[in-house]
């Protein structure tokens, strides 16, 4: 089914304001009904965060439905749009580093910060780097998703927080999406351009994290982790919060969703459908926009 041109325009802003709903009634909840340092979840029967989920899932389903509905060439996109919009993810990943190193003192940590580091140099090579460093942006990428798995292990595996915790799922699942998009991103810089994965990928990213992105950064700010009581021997953050560290996941997640969606914007508003004059027909219309050796996904 074909969409519009016109249609595929009015997604950008119809996703980003479900985002900055989904965002408003996370922080709402934070702020209104999430019980700490006496318990880490929203009070029984807590109406906003439910709301805030349920349009979480329509959004990722909707991102889904999207990206099989829309035909293999009625997109194109042949390298990352908006080379400003890699500023942002950057110093994502560097105020994640800078905040972890902060709150943790372990090898794992330690780890996770030189591959966030790597992340923050891949983001901003993968905005301003020649074309004919498009392979090592491509390389230095796979930093960034290693960056997002370890500290999404640290996440997993971290004892002092429920698993359940409404601030461990949604920052683990915010990673997760942040992580899947850059798949996206290296795909492009390689030469092999998946629009229609890319744009889901988006959606994922926007959804999830307007869970997590402000709302857990905001909540800090407000007090809502705040310590009664400061550890001396702890690092510097864990004296003044409780789990200083998932606000490091928080803060990539944060830079990543506003660069996808500044490319997101800018792509499908000006640039994703073809003109009548330049679209193409018959055997051409895979190759040119599906990349090199390979049909469009």
């Amino acid at each position: 089914m074909k969409l519009p041109a016109r249609m595929l325009r009015l997604l950008p802003p119809v996703l980003l304001s479900l985002t900055g709903l989904i965002t408003l009634l996370q922080i709402l909840a934070f702020l209104l009904d999430y019980e700490a340092p006496a318990a880490n979840y929203f009070s029984v029967g807590a109406i906003l965060p439910t709301i805030a989920n349920v349009l979480t899932v329509l959004v990722v389903l909707a991102g889904c439905l999207l990206a099989l509905l829309i035909p293999k060439n009625q997109l194109q996109l042949g390298t990352l749009p908006v080379r400003a919009a890699s500023i942002p993810a950057a110093v994502g990943f560097l105020a994640g580093a800078i905040v972890l190193l902060l709150s943790l003192n372990t090898t794992a940590s330690r780890f996770a910060v030189l591959f966030l580091l790597l992340g923050a140099a891949y983001a901003l090579l993968s905005g301003y780097a020649p074309a004919r460093m498009s392979a090592t942006s491509a390389l230095l990428g796979f930093a960034a998703v290693l960056g997002c798995i370890l500290l999404d292990a640290l996440y997993y595996f971290d004892s002092s927080l429920e698993m359940n915790a409404p601030v461990k799922v949604t920052v683990i699942i915010g990673l997760l999406c942040a992580m899947l998009y850059y798949t996206g991103e290296i795909r492009i810089l390689l030469g092999k351009p998946a629009p229609r994965l890319y744009m889901m990928l988006c959606f994922w990213l926007l959804g999830a994290g307007g869970l997590a992105a402000l709302p857990i950064p905001i909540a800090a700010l407000a007090g809502a982790f705040a310590r009664t009581t400061s550890p001396s021997n702890a690092p510097v953050l864990a004296q003044q919060m409780y789990h200083p560290e998932y606000l490091a996941g928080a803060l990539i997640v944060l830079g990543t969703a506003i660069s996808a969606g500044i490319r997101l914007w800018s792509w499908l508003r000006q640039g994703a459908v073809p003109s009548a004059a330049e679209a193409p027909t018959g055997a051409s219309e895979a190759g040119s926009s599906a990349g090199p050796g390979e049909g469009e996904r």
